[in-house]
């Protein structure tokens, strides 16, 4: 039987005004400046750090976008988009719907248990009109637009070059080489067909292809390598020059990117979009305004439905009518490493495990609310997730037996500081023990500590052995240790918290906070969290903050795979 256990008051918080440099064999380094002993020894034994980047405020003006080519209507490219205009990939061109595994007589039997058979031609109408309106004052106000204030909306690591793609505020996509140390020359932007931007995702296996999930549905670039500039955002010359790697290697070395259009949805925005190990296979969906699964499969260029709980269920009199339960929205997509199973959470609090052979699925409902956040471990045993509103790190493992899906909980961890830890630290009296409290809260005077609020994201690196949780009301991320299972499984404990990670401290560029007269400036919190897939001694973890900074966190230590291999 799975418990959750609680490791909030084994852990040490970095102290503050300190800041986290890296991971060195189990141990977090943190340095007080430059000239810390703990940074010189850090960097002796595994060289020099990287330079974190600074993207621009919204007062700096940012270089133009090149002017696209406009090819003819008939033109279409990847994923058959029509460039100018869009218009292949719609709902009204579907070209099929893979097969619910619920049969229909089931749905049926429980849409007239729910009573609302007799209103379904209203509830239509209804909601037409109801579409209309909130589509137009969307249009004016762009609500529902989360990531509007932040400087960076999203980072996404090439799956196996050292380059970052990084979405910023006015929808441009800017493309980052690590191994050249320069920008490359060229932004990625579409000033009438990709607004919004809100995911970003690399087409695995194809080396040059980035998708943009954005308002008008998946933009989609090719962006190669060669041509760099040291830094876009001065203002000054910044002529662009070609790498001094040999441009023979590929004929399309030093191209400027180029845009094959954007696969368009009607009433949905892409906020959910995962691709499948082999770049095959395309999941895409919107959290805001559907419970509607759409897949695009690369060798046919088909696009299919996977229907939700009560899935779409058509009428056969005057016109078909198509009902969506409303709590059913998508929150959460996640490919298994070898593309065998699609995990699709929903906002009603189901999970939903499709195995992409037959598309037949089974339902994990007691979980205990809507999926946050997930990610699978690379050897696709275990799904690690968050709830949302909820700050315990849980995690499921998978087994087949006997040719059927099983799944066990594995045991949760909590490493979130919550309102009754910090009454029950403030309750202490005077004592040597809450001398060594405060040492270990980092230095915090107790009536300062906040807590840190739910988990907003957790992301595994490639090894699949540091996970890395971020929180909605603090600035430190936690770091897990997490055990390699197999199977059979043989233990449910597969989590041991590490410590914290902190951040650069503010520099009083974002907003503070009115305390008596007094503006008081919090350090940034991270926005988005990205894992290189490639990195020899360990991992790699870019960190994109409140601030408009992006930091390069090593992580150095010998992974089970490489232990394994000097066996």
């Amino acid at each position: 039987m799975h418990q959750t256990i609680d490791y909030i008051d084994q852990l040490t918080f970095p102290p503050q005004g300190h800041v986290t440099i890296g991971e060195a064999n189990s141990s977090l380094v943190h340095i007080s400046g430059q000239e810390d002993p703990k940074r010189r020894a850090f960097i002796n034994t595994y060289g020099a750090q990287r330079d974190a980047l600074q993207v621009p405020s919204r007062n700096t003006p940012l270089p133009e976008p090149p002017v696209l080519k406009e090819p003819k209507e008939q033109e279409t490219g990847f994923l058959g988009a029509t460039q100018i205009p869009p218009k292949a990939w719609t709902i009204d061109t579907v070209k099929d719907t893979i097969p619910a595994w619920v049969p229909i007589d089931t749905i049926e039997k429980q849409i007239r248990q729910l009573g609302v058979d007799k209103y379904f031609q209203s509830v239509e109408s209804a909601w037409n009109t109801a579409r209309d309106i909130w589509n137009d004052i969307r249009e004016i106000e762009d609500m529902g637009d989360k990531l509007a204030h932040l400087l960076i909306r999203t980072i996404a690591f090439h799956p196996f070059h050292p380059v970052l793609a990084i979405a910023l505020w006015d929808n441009s996509v800017w493309i980052y080489d690590l191994s050249h140390k320069a920008w490359h020359a060229s932004p990625l932007a579409h000033r009438t067909y990709q607004s919004r931007v809100m995911t970003l995702q690399w087409k695995p296996m194809s080396g040059t292809i980035l998708t943009v999930g954005c308002e008008a549905g998946v933009s989609v670039w090719h962006v190669y390598r060669g041509k760099y500039i040291q830094d876009p955002f001065s203002g000054r010359d910044n002529t662009p020059a070609l790498s001094q790697e040999k441009s023979s290697t590929s004929p399309n070395f030093g191209k400027d990117p180029t845009w094959d259009g954007v696969s368009r949805f009607e009433y949905l925005g892409v906020d959910q979009m995962a691709w499948d190990p082999r770049g095959e296979l395309l999941a895409v969906s919107s959290s805001a305004r559907s419970s509607t699964v759409y897949i695009r499969d690369g060798a046919t260029n088909q696009i299919a439905e996977l229907a939700g709980t009560l899935p779409h269920v058509s009428r056969s009199k005057t016109s078909p009518v198509k009902v969506s339960i409303l709590t059913n929205k998508v929150c959460v997509l996640a490919w298994s490493p070898s593309g065998e199973h699609l995990v699709v959470g929903y906002q009603s609090g189901l999970m939903r495990v499709f195995s992409t052979a037959t598309w037949e699925a089974v339902d994990i409902s007691d979980l205990g609310g809507a999926v946050q956040s997930a990610c699978w471990t690379p050897d696709g045993y275990n799904l690690i997730y968050t709830l949302v509103d909820d700050h315990v790190i849980r995690a499921l493992h998978f087994e087949k037996r006997g040719g059927e899906l099983n799944w066990i909980k594995l045991n949760y961890v909590t490493l979130s500081l919550q309102e009754n830890d910090i009454r029950r630290y403030q309750n202490e009296g005077e004592s040597p023990a809450k001398t060594e409290l405060r040492r270990r809260l980092g230095g915090v005077e107790l009536e300062d500590l906040r807590a840190f609020g739910p988990v907003e994201q957790v992301v595994l690196d490639p090894n699949g052995e540091r996970l890395v949780v971020r929180f909605r009301n603090t600035d430190l991320l936690g770091v897990v240790l997490v055990r390699p299972t197999g199977t059979p499984l043989r233990d449910l404990d597969i989590f041991m918290p590490l410590g914290f990670i902190r951040g650069p401290a503010s520099k009083q560029t974002h907003q503070g906070q009115s305390l008596g007269g007094e503006v008081a400036f919090r350090d940034p919190k991270v926005v988005a969290m990205s894992f290189a897939s490639q990195f020899e001694s360990g991992s790699l973890l870019s960190l994109a903050w409140e601030s408009g900074a992006i930091t390069f966190t090593p992580f150095y230590y010998l992974s089970q795979q490489r232990i394994d291999t000097r066996l």
